[in-house]
C-alpha cells in the first residue's frame, strides 16, 4: 500500500447545524415542562420517536468514514458503515486520474455519496475538501474521491500512474 488516508465529517459548521435540531427541541421540551403542559401518551411517543431519530442521525455521521488505499495497480475506498466492503477500481481499467478542485454543493449536490446529475458521475466526499482524485474509466464513466492529501496523492500519481 502506498497511501492510506481517513476521512470523517467533522467540520465545525456541519456538527453545528446538525445539532441545532435536537438542541432546540430540548429546550421547547423543557419549557412545556416549566409551564405544566399536559402530556398525552401519543405527544410522548411522538416526542421518543424524534429522540430515537436524532440519535441515530448524529451516530450514523460521526461513525460515517470514508478510507482510501492507493496501491500501486488499484485504488480501494470504504464508505463505512455504509459501505463496509473495499469497491476495487483497477488502474488497468482507468483511463485518466488526476487531482482536481471541485464544490461539493454546486456540482455534486452536497456531501457523503453523490451523483451528479450534470455528467460528473459518482463523488465519494465528507465536510472540509475541496480536493479530489478524479478517476475517469475506460467505458467513459466518471468517480471522483475527495482527499485532504492532494499532494502526496498527486505525487504517488505520477510516479505509478499514468496521470491525464
Amino acid at each position: 500500500m502506498l497511501l492510506e488516508e481517513e476521512q470523517k465529517f467533522r467540520h465545525p459548521l456541519f456538527w453545528i447545524l446538525l445539532l441545532a435540531g435536537p438542541f432546540f427541541a430540548v429546550i421547547a421540551f423543557s419549557n412545556l415542562f416549566t409551564n405544566n403542559f399536559q402530556f398525552s401518551s401519543s405527544w410522548i411517543i411522538g416526542f421518543a420517536a424524534f429522540s430515537l431519530t436524532a440519535i441515530g442521525v448524529i451516530w450514523l455521521f460521526y461513525s460515517i468514514t470514508l478510507k482510501t488505499m492507493v496501491y500501486d495497480n488499484r485504488i480501494e475506498i470504504t464508505f463505512a458503515p455504509l459501505i463496509k466492503k473495499p469497491k476495487v477500481y483497477p488502474k488497468s481499467y482507468m483511463s485518466e486520474i488526476y487531482i482536481r478542485e471541485f464544490k461539493p454543493i454546486l456540482e455534486f449536490g452536497g456531501w457523503g455519496i453523490r451523483y451528479s446529475i450534470f455528467g460528473k458521475g459518482l463523488c465519494y466526499n465528507v465536510t472540509g475538501t475541496k480536493k479530489g482524485i478524479q478517476i475517469v474509466f475506460q467505458d467513459g464513466q466518471k468517480l471522483l474521491i475527495s482527499t485532504r492529501k492532494a499532494e502526496e496523492i498527486e505525487a504517488i500519481l505520477q510516479q505509478h500512474y499514468k496521470v491525464g
